[in-house]
């Protein structure tokens, strides 16, 4: 009787050992892909989602997306390569490109009427194929079926959003880069300090053309003002006006919504 309970530990802690060994064998990678196109790129996929279910590191070099079984392309290219951390989960923007070619045309991948896109990895010594990964839809859940579903929809310009409050976008470019302030009905400027004041006169608001007349005599007369200076001790934000973009807002005139990419 003794001996058999010296074994009892060993026999309970066995099938542990076993699971913590499977975790730490082999490549296991679920992948989740989201496709994106804008006014001058293709249509491509711009994320993807990797779930590490093993317990050990994944060094990727490449990422690999084949459709149909017919059709591979490059997602991604890594260097140095990622590393994906034991039971990690990363998201990554892939880098856009202008055109894929396939003999002799351009190929865009058919995003809607294919759903067999499989995602590969290239590690070091071998690729790996990743299992599915599908968001979870809530209209399929019946702990959500009694309710009524409201739909997120956003408007942005250059990736800033804004609601029916926002009346125009100034585009410029700052000494750090290209940037997008969002102007609201009131006037008030929504920007991270680039700009020495933060409220337009309501004559500035009438249209674009007031509007970009505006901030080009405000910056004309700054720099009169610098030159002034003797020390030039008064620092103040350094930009050029790109464009002014009109936004849909029900206080104005109605406008169409307007993308511009800049770079």
């Amino acid at each position: 009787m003794q001996d058999f309970l010296k074994i009892v530990p060993g026999l309970i802690l066995f099938p542990f050992s076993i699971y913590l060994a499977w975790k730490k064998l082999g490549v296991k990678v679920a992948a989740s892909i989201t496709f994106g196109k804008s006014r001058t790129l293709p249509s491509r996929i711009t994320d993807v989602v990797l779930i590490n279910f093993k317990d050990k590191p994944v060094t990727i070099f490449a990422i690999y997306a084949v459709m149909d079984k017919l059709i591979s392309w490059e997602v991604d290219r890594f260097d140095p390569p990622i590393v994906l951390k034991p039971l990690e989960t990363i998201r990554i923007s892939t880098t856009p490109y202008s055109q894929l070619w396939l003999n002799t045309g351009v190929f865009e991948p058919d995003v809607v009427g294919s759903k067999n896109i499989e995602i590969f990895l290239v590690l070091s010594r071998k690729v790996v194929k990743c299992k599915k990964l599908r968001h979870p839809n809530l209209q399929h859940i019946k702990a959500f079926a009694s309710y009524q579903n409201a739909i997120k929809h956003a408007d942005d310009i250059n990736g800033v959003v804004y609601d029916e409050n926002a009346a125009y976008a100034i585009v410029y470019k700052s000494e750090t880069g290209t940037k997008t302030a969002i102007v609201d009905c009131s006037g008030f400027i929504c920007s991270n300090g680039d700009f020495w004041f933060n409220t337009l006169p309501a004559e500035a608001m009438h249209s674009t053309k007031h509007l970009e007349t505006y901030l080009n005599n405000v910056d004309l007369a700054r720099q009169r003002y610098l030159t002034s200076l003797e020390n030039g001790h008064l620092f103040l934000p350094m930009r050029q006006i790109c464009a002014v973009v009109p936004l849909l807002n029900p206080l104005y005139k109605p406008y169409c919504h307007v993308d511009i990419e800049y770079t």
